[in-house]
């Protein structure tokens, strides 16, 4: 008699599309197809997961590093946000990639909005703080803040951002 066995382990393969990459090197990064009206797919990250199991490795989940995905609607609005959250030490780096076109729902119909990317890179225990921070000085009534594991990165990379942001004071949250 065969009997299915239910899986182990998850393997998940995690993407972010962006759009204007003129700044960005193509061959930094795997790209998945190539550009179709301007956007790529990036292959940000390949995770295997064991199930009902924490992951393990030399990396607290806490300091696993993270990158956030948040659109603004203007190159001032993601300066200026870019800069408070730099500044507080919640991240290590913002990159701003301006020229992004978004179709998106609001408000029962479809809207087009000339919109600006930011990538925040910081650490996991972090993200709760920068989403806040993204939330208390952004113009949009629900922004789009994704917060994006990233499985692999260069250790002396890592070591940079770990060193470079620092927890919130409970009287500065």
């Amino acid at each position: 008699m065969r009997t299915s066995r239910k899986p182990t382990s998850v393997l998940r393969d995690s993407y972010i599309v962006v759009a204007g990459l003129g700044a960005l090197n193509p061959g930094a990064a795997y790209f998945f197809g190539g550009p179709v009206g301007g956007l790529y797919l990036l292959h940000v990250s390949r995770q295997f997961f064991p199930l009902n199991q924490r992951r393990s490795g030399k990396v607290s989940e806490q300091n696993q590093a993270v990158m956030i995905y948040a659109t603004y609607p203007s190159m001032v609005e993601a300066e200026t946000a870019g800069r408070v959250l730099v500044e507080r030490r919640l991240c290590a780096c913002v990159n701003i990639l301006p020229g992004m076109v978004s179709f998106y729902w609001w408000q029962g119909k479809v809207e087009r909005g000339d919109e600006v990317v930011m990538i925040i890179k910081t650490r996991a225990s972090l993200a709760a703080a920068v989403r806040n921070g993204v939330k208390q000085i952004h113009s949009y009534a629900t922004p789009a803040i994704l917060v994006i594991p990233i499985s692999d990165v260069d250790p002396d990379y890592h070591a940079w951002i770990i060193g470079e942001t620092t927890e919130p004071s409970p009287s500065t949250g």
